[in-house]
């Protein structure tokens, strides 16, 4: 196990403490623009996809799987109500967004999982011809990108919730 850890490039670890401090700002409430919320959900598509590209293959089977996986995920975690925290604000066309661990969680399993990938197949380069093997990934990416873009999503819906409140009250006045 430690020639694992010793054999794994200086810049991997650079990543995750870089990783480690992106997850740690997310369990700070702040404002952003719908813009920065979208990167992350989109920097963690475009990985899975590379790790799977480059790892597993681009087999439409295991490609199939992993978006109807994201599509479940991303349903169910829509599913999950924002906190009373999270806020849009009109005029200054931002999002106050409650801090969360759950971001963190997110990113470091993302991590792991991509990083367990890897040294198994430097390992045992044939497990990318194992279904099970290429298949429990591709579900696993697909569940932690569901779980990633839900929250662009539940933003959106807040906003234009938010717009609607807003057209009401104009309305009303």
């Amino acid at each position: 196990m430690m020639q694992i850890f010793t054999h794994t490039p200086v810049w991997v670890w650079l990543l995750l403490a870089g990783l480690c401090l992106l997850g740690y700002s997310q369990t700070k409430t702040r404002q952003v623009t719908l813009q920065r919320v979208l990167i992350m959900p989109l920097v963690m598509l475009l990985l899975s996809l590379r790790s799977m590209h480059s790892g597993i293959g681009a087999d439409p089977f295991i490609l199939g799987a992993w978006a109807i996986t994201v599509a479940l995920s991303g349903l169910l975690f829509v599913r999950r109500p924002l906190s009373n925290q999270h806020h849009y604000d009109h005029t200054t066309q931002r999002f106050t967004i409650a801090g969360s661990w759950l971001p963190m969680f997110l990113i470091l399993a993302m991590f792991i999982a991509q990083y367990a990938l890897n040294v198994s197949l430097a390992i045992r380069p044939e497990l990318a011809q194992h279904a099970k093997f290429t298949l429990g990934f591709a579900i696993l990416f697909g569940i932690f990108n569901g779980a990633f873009l839900a929250r662009p999503i539940k933003l959106i819906r807040l906003k234009n919730q938010s717009q609607e409140q807003l057209a009401q009250a104009t309305q009303a006045a």
